[in-house]
Order: structure tokens, then C-alpha cells, then sequence
């Protein structure tokens, strides 16, 4: 009940100002994002057989594995000065869907706030006819 009085008052205001200003932080923290890459670093070594029937190993082989738009997968090599760089952007991609799952939940407790602030209104306008 305190809750329903709280929203009444204005707290529905207060709230939803704060879950916006929690939006907006996130979207600002997206924006700084300048590149990033989906995928996964694997190391590779291949195996050749040679005439005589001796076995070769070269490698090992840094790779960047990724699925593209349509679902095919992709590798390409990473040259081993690189490797650094494409660690960090892969970094930056999963910072960017734990960004984006944030900014999902606070639009859902918003959703929910609005649903919430409408059912109240409606309670309180049935009330006030009634009286």
C-alpha cells in the first residue's frame, strides 16, 4: 500500500526520472565505444604428412573466429603483433552487450513503471466517480 501511495505522489516521476538518467548514462558509456569485434581468439596448429610419411606441425596460429550476419562462420589468422589489439576488441564487444542488456532491462522496469502509473490512475479515477 505504501508503494501505491508513494507512486501517487509523484514518486512515478521521480522514478522513471532516474531509470531515464540511467538510460542515458549507458547510451553516453555505448558511444565511447569506438570499434569492436565479435568472436573468439583460438590458437591453431596444422598438420601436414609429408612423402616419406613423417608428420610436420606448423603453428601454432592465432585465429579470430566469428559468425557473419547470415550465420556463416568465419576464420581469418591474426598476425601475432595483433593479437593484443584484437583481444581488447573483443573486450569492447561483450562491454557492449552487457551495456545493451542494462539499457533492455532499465526500458523494461519503465515499461513496467508506465503500466503500473496507468492501473493507478485508473483505480483513482473510478473512485473519485464513485464518491
Amino acid at each position: 500500500m505504501l508503494s501505491i501511495i508513494y507512486l501517487m505522489h509523484g514518486g512515478v516521476m521521480d522514478i522513471k526520472k532516474s531509470l531515464e538518467q540511467a538510460q542515458a548514462r549507458i547510451i553516453n558509456e555505448m558511444s565511447k565505444i569506438d570499434s569492436m569485434r565479435k568472436g573468439t581468439i583460438n590458437m591453431q596448429c596444422n598438420k601436414k604428412k609429408r612423402k616419406d610419411g613423417s608428420t610436420v606441425i606448423n603453428g601454432p596460429y592465432t585465429t579470430l573466429t566469428y559468425k557473419d550476419a547470415d550465420g556463416k562462420t568465419h576464420t581469418e589468422s591474426i598476425p601475432a603483433d595483433k593479437v593484443d589489439f584484437y583481444h581488447n576488441e573483443l573486450d569492447k564487444f561483450r562491454k557492449f552487450q552487457q551495456l545493451s542488456a542494462e539499457y533492455v532491462h532499465l526500458s523494461e522496469q519503465k515499461s513496467k513503471l508506465a503500466d503500473q502509473h496507468s492501473i493507478i490512475d485508473e483505480k483513482s479515477k473510478k473512485n473519485k466517480r464513485s464518491r
